[in-house]
């Protein structure tokens, strides 16, 4: 990678502060491919997590169980299926220079929608990317 290049990731990585849309509160908290980590704070348990693609194909989908308690699953890392969810769509690789867009339904506050893209091995919240 060139100097340019690295740069560029580096100051939107730093620069970026990993908060979902305007009022969410889902955030990149491990944003390393190939299987980023999304979490969000106490008290959030998620229920379902769709990834899709900004042309809305379906990239990844996980739900809960039906009457299967997920307390504590507050961080979704990218592909890996947490316990108790049904994969309904497999995890697709994420590509560089795509927008994509995480949405959760959770307990007790709702759902909850972020946008991101890739920039080389990472992911970067928003939608703007670097190319």
């Amino acid at each position: 990678m060139a100097l340019t290049s690295k740069v560029l990731v580096l100051a939107a990585l730093l620069s970026c502060a990993c908060i979902g849309e305007a009022g969410s509160k889902l955030a990149i908290t491990d944003g390393k491919l190939p299987s980023p980590e999304f979490g969000h704070g106490r008290g959030w348990v998620a229920k379902n997590v769709e990834v899709s693609a900004s042309n809305g194909t379906p990239m990844w989908d996980v739900r809960a169980r039906l009457g299967v308690e997920v307390a504590g699953v507050n961080r979704i890392r990218y592909g890996t299926l947490p316990d108790g969810f049904i994969e309904y769509v497999a995890a697709q690789p994420l590509v560089s220079g795509e927008c994509y867009k995480i949405a959760t339904d959770a307990a007790p506050a709702g759902g909850e929608v972020m946008r991101f893209h890739v920039v080389g091995d990472h992911v970067v919240a928003g939608c703007d990317p670097l190319r």
